[in-house]
């Protein structure tokens, strides 16, 4: 049993479980957003040349096979001057790294408030206060949005307003965009085992899900479930 918050405020009494499960809906569709954008990503560009082709024999279909890909970009200037691989999936990495933001967030706070014990593995001390136990891999996965965001945007604005077909501005936006993939994949393996190491002080949290009179909504319900009005009982408890 833990306490559950609204505006950080003590709300209702739920789960650790009930809690947890909470992240793991958002990242089931974070996943699912990258998954999805990666259909659009595995495709060959090969063969589109400067932007008009190629006179010379290439199997197009053939070399994608090859290397890997689900197949080609069919238009050669399409080829040649979309970026829109990138902007997708530099917006599906901030989007996860934000649902990983507000799991560091939490237990940044829970573990402020007593009740969550990161691992060693996951924690280190001060530089001068040897009593410290500080969440700093969580802070850095927290950090790690900001840079995702900053990407997303940044790769949107570079590609606002270019003409086709090819420009040089374009190999900008690569590079970032990989960077960012890999800060965002190291957040995740970070927070995931974070999570998983993290003790939970069982009895520090019963004891905190009752602060607040956070059982009050349970009052007014069962008052409502007897055939008062649910106005009239939230009003009295």
């Amino acid at each position: 049993v833990m306490p559950g918050y609204t505006h950080l405020q003590p709300a209702q009494p739920t789960t650790v479980g009930h809690y947890l499960l909470s992240y793991e809906g958002g990242l089931a569709r974070d996943t699912e957003r990258l998954l999805d954008a990666s259909d659009r990503v595995n495709r060959s560009p090969l063969g589109a040349a400067a932007f008009a082709g190629t006179p010379f024999d290439v199997d197009r279909d053939r070399t994608a096979a090859l290397l890997g890909f689900d197949g080609t970009v069919r238009n050669s200037m399409d080829a040649a001057s979309a970026r829109d691989f990138l902007a997708e999936s530099a917006s599906a990495l901030a989007t996860l790294a934000t649902t990983l933001s507000g799991l560091a967030e939490d237990l940044i706070i829970f573990s402020n408030k007593g009740v969550v014990e990161l691992a060693d593995a996951y924690a280190s001390t001060s530089s001068i206060m040897p009593q410290k136990k500080n969440p700093d891999t969580l802070e850095l996965t927290r950090g790690v949005a900001g840079d995702a965001i900053g990407e997303a945007t940044g790769t949107l604005s570079l590609l606002k307003g270019l003409p086709r077909a090819y420009n040089r501005d374009l190999q900008r936006a690569h590079a970032s965009v990989f960077e960012i993939a890999g800060d965002v994949r190291e957040a995740t393996e970070v927070a995931a085992g974070a999570v998983a190491t993290a003790e939970w002080n069982e009895a520090a949290l019963a004891t905190a899900a009752g602060e607040g009179f956070s059982t009050a909504t349970g009052v007014a319900d069962l008052l409502a479930t007897g055939g008062l009005p649910f106005r009239t009982a939230h009003e009295i408890v």
